[in-house]
């Protein structure tokens, strides 16, 4: 554990006692170094003025903690992974069609669709690698109201992020979009932060130092009750608006679309609002957990082993999307599903000198492989049949840059030319669905 500005509360609460002169906390090491005049204070003295607080004070080494049953570690993980891919497998989404001028309740309705799916993996597992230390910087409050205060602060920094980029959007459009490089660099780098503090739950003692926080000596002159705790929550969720999700790529078209401020901001306000139950869902789950000494350390254990899968996922998908070798593929054979595999591999048909090839869109890309000839220009029909979410947008980066971005229930068309050949992938922005495309000499 380790937690700087736990550790500068403790020492200006020890240096109260009189004959204190000097005090340094190393809770990554149990430690609590004092200098004092005279007689040392008494543990009794210690303990007296930490009552209330979750700490204890021996002149030994505390025994080391029981050993948690890694089989039922393992049990636990499974079945949380398990209901995850079973929401995803269900492709509740597919019934899901945000149009053009949709209610604002049905915005937030979509909002509570990525909260349990998609954001589940991205922010969800975000939230649950921070957990341990958010709980730290108030483990001396009682109520769960007070200890929820980050996750509140977290989906606080979001809701003003994600409203503020509406407005933006409704009012300058695609001239701010993030590119997809940049939101795949992005995503990687958190989820690389979430492998560390993943691996920290799991007790790896080499990275208990690690810490998402402030530099120390900002944090002395902020480190208080009142703002202990709250700046680095709301700072992260601000920027989650930079992680792509399918979802949150939906909302922004819409924003875009709405050509105005005020409403592009409603569009993006209604659609986080909605993905906040699921992400204060987890916070609570947390810290109730956090609260009971006797499943906290088996639950650090659980969170780890989710948070670890969790960034490898969201890793993968962002390998997917830059089109790098990636669990889907590798560089000598794609291991792809292939649908309709008799009309798919044969070469796309030639029309006014130009090949055509079409493709349905709904949960999934269907067909999702095609076979092209390379240096002849490619008109690639994709049919939107209305689902919104990751498939609402296409990419093939090796292919042409940018994406292809969806129209509802409609006929969107692009042109490109092949030119090398080779099995090229295409994805949803996120990497969830993948196709292939073959272009052939």
């Amino acid at each position: 554990m380790h937690c700087y500005s736990c550790e500068i509360l403790i020492e200006k609460k020890v240096l109260e006692l009189p004959q204190v002169r000097k005090a340094r906390a190393i809770l990554s090491e149990r430690r609590l170094i004092i200098e004092f005049e005279d007689e040392a204070p008494s543990l009794e003295s210690f303990r007296q003025l930490f009552s209330g607080d979750d700490y204890q004070f021996s002149e030994n080494r505390f025994e080391e903690e029981k050993r948690t049953s890694w089989w039922s570690v393992f049990f636990y993980s499974a079945i949380v992974l398990g209901v995850f891919f079973l929401i995803s497998r269900l492709k509740m989404a597919s019934v899901f069609n945000i149009p053009e001028g949709s209610s604002l309740g049905a915005l937030f309705a979509l909002g509570l669709l990525a909260g349990f799916s998609t954001c589940a993996a991205l922010i969800g597992g975000l939230v649950l690698s921070m957990s341990k230390q958010w709980n730290e910087k108030v483990s001396g409050e009682i109520s769960t109201a007070r200890k929820m205060i980050p996750h509140f602060f977290f989906n606080a920094g979001r809701i003003l992020s994600f409203s503020l980029a509406g407005m933006l959007l409704g009012l300058l459009g695609e001239k701010l979009q993030v590119s997809i490089s940049f939101s795949a660099f992005f995503t990687i780098a958190v989820s690389i932060i979430m492998i560390i503090l993943g691996l920290q739950m799991l007790g790896v003692r080499s990275l208990q130092r690690f810490q998402i926080a402030l530099p120390r000596f900002v944090t002395r002159r902020i480190a208080s009750t009142e703002t202990n705790g709250k700046i680095m929550p709301f700072a992260v969720g601000f920027l989650t608006i930079l992680l792509p999700c399918g979802f949150t790529l939906s909302a922004e078209g819409l924003a875009i679309l709405s050509t105005s401020a005020p409403h592009g901001s409603m569009i993006m306000l209604f659609f986080v609002l909605g993905t906040s139950p699921a992400l204060l869902l987890v916070g609570l789950t947390s810290v109730k957990f956090f609260e009971k000494k006797s499943l906290a350390r088996k639950f650090t254990k659980v969170a780890g082993i989710i948070v670890l899968f969790f960034a490898l996922y969201n890793i993968n998908m962002q390998l997917t999307v830059l089109d790098w070798p990636n669990w889907n593929s590798s560089p000598a054979e794609n291991n792809i599903e292939i649908k309709n595999t008799n009309a798919d591999k044969s070469l796309a048909p030639i029309v006014n000198g130009k090949q055509l090839i079409q493709m349905s869109v709904a949960d999934e890309f269907f067909p999702n492989h095609f076979k092209v000839r390379a240096g002849i220009p490619v008109v690639w029909e994709i049919q939107d049949a209305g689902f919104s979410g990751c498939t609402g947008a296409i990419i093939a980066r090796s292919l042409f840059p940018g994406y292809v971005q969806l129209s509802r229930n409609d006929i969107t068309i692009k042109e490109f030319i092949p030119k090398t050949p080779g099995r090229y992938q295409f994805s949803c922005p996120m990497g969830m669905v993948v196709g292939i495309i073959e272009v052939v000499k």
